[in-house]
């Protein structure tokens, strides 16, 4: 597939703007790939032809890492790259197997995949948050859930099932097959997905060491990263950091907006959340970042 010209003045863009500022990292925040966009009144959709063109326009001029060695960099101080990019998704969606992770493959490009292990068992249901998507005043009725302990929270009246099949958590047999892809991790994103501000600091603690605990049961492996749920300061409280550095976290991420840099505490790496949008548009947003491509790249047509 041929990209317009205009790309070539946005990779030269990009090499200017991000010479200002130095050694820079990005790591993207993706939610859903699904086939085809639909009614998505949360704001996580990216079609798969519009995933397909972010990895086509990341795979010239971009160093793409797993989240675990751009971690791991931060805390050695050697983020020297400023073409630096990794992948997470969030919650753990049907469609990040089915459909995001043959991409993936395809571009032969790692990621990491924050899962809430809540819903991991067959007879969890689905997310309370894409259950309040279809009740009217979405965005209210979630900001009331999201604060809530699992018991607490009253779904009577919520749809049991999403019309999207692929909208559903993925289950412990589905995530056992994504981590066989060595080029694939799994992550902690706690177990019940609620504000961790609305919780006591013994309540956080065991939300992270619960999630954590599947996590490795699924992948036998050590789990070192955690996402903390919904992302911003006043959704993580006072708590959050100090717990998940307790608990024994390498790294945790927010889903706040900026480039990472060698400074950057490493239990608050910031996430940028990717919109929907094409491949010209995404390497003209990477701009507006501050993330440039290798210069060798800067002003090439790709096909």
């Amino acid at each position: 597939m041929a990209y317009p010209t205009p790309l070539a003045t946005l990779r030269s863009r990009a090499s200017r703007l991000g010479s200002r500022f130095g050694p820079a990292a990005a790591v993207l925040l993706y939610h859903r790939i699904v086939p085809k966009r639909g009614d998505d009144p949360l704001n996580l959709e990216v079609s798969a032809e519009e995933f397909e063109e972010h990895l086509r326009v990341l795979a010239f001029g971009y160093r793409v890492v797993p989240l675990r060695q751009l971690a791991e960099e931060l805390r050695r101080g050697v983020i020297v790259d400023r073409n630096t990019i990794a992948i997470s998704f969030d919650d753990g969606y049907l469609d990040n197997l089915n459909v995001a992770a043959p991409i993936l493959q395809r571009f032969d490009t790692p990621a990491t995949f924050f899962i809430a292990t809540r819903y991991v068992e067959e007879d969890a249901g689905e997310f309370f948050w894409m259950r309040a998507a279809s009740a009217p005043g979405a965005e209210t009725v979630q900001e009331q859930l999201k604060t809530q302990r699992p018991a607490e929270q009253d779904l009577s009246g919520l749809p049991e099932t999403s019309s999207d099949p692929l909208a559903r958590p993925m289950r412990r047999a589905e995530l056992r097959a994504l981590a066989q892809d060595p080029r694939f991790d799994l992550g902690a994103h706690t177990h019940s997905h609620t504000q961790l501000a609305a919780l006591t600091a013994a309540e956080i603690s065991d939300e992270l060491r619960s999630s954590r605990k599947v996590i490795e049961s699924l992948t036998q492996q050590p789990c070192p990263l955690l996402a903390y749920p919904f992302g911003g300061p006043a959704d993580m409280g006072p708590y959050a950091r100090r717990a998940a550095k307790r608990v024994g976290f390498r790294a945790a991420f927010t889903a706040e907006r900026y480039l990472i840099r060698w400074r950057t505490d490493p239990w608050f790496i910031p996430r940028f959340t990717v919109p929907s949008c094409d491949g010209v548009q995404f390497a003209e947003w990477l701009s507006r970042l501050g993330v440039a491509p290798q210069a060798r790249y800067a002003g090439a047509t790709f096909a």
